[in-house]
């Protein structure tokens, strides 16, 4: 129980420091008051840098997933694909 309260604690005390204070939001464009610290984004080149890196995780996150759920190997000879679950036998 003391654990629980101990990791309750913890956690709430760093959700509050998630936001942006209110100096940060002046320097903050619009889109990003809310959201990071800091001054943000200085041109043109710093959202296309944010913008690219933002698309290649929402694909790792949709081709993982994606491939998770549906996997396309299901050889029981794939000795990689099913390793841990051979583990456990």
């Amino acid at each position: 129980m003391k654990k629980i309260i101990i990791c309750t604690v913890v956690l709430l005390s760093t959700a509050i420091q998630l936001f942006a204070c209110d100096l940060c939001k002046s320097h903050q464009p619009e889109v990003l008051q809310e959201v990071t610290h800091g001054m943000g984004p200085q041109g043109a080149m710093d959202y296309v840098l944010l913008w690219g890196a933002v698309i290649i995780v929402l694909i790792t996150l949709i081709l993982s997933i994606a491939l998770l759920v549906f996997p396309k190997r299901m050889d029981k000879n794939n000795r990689i694909k099913f390793l841990p679950v051979n583990d456990f036998e």
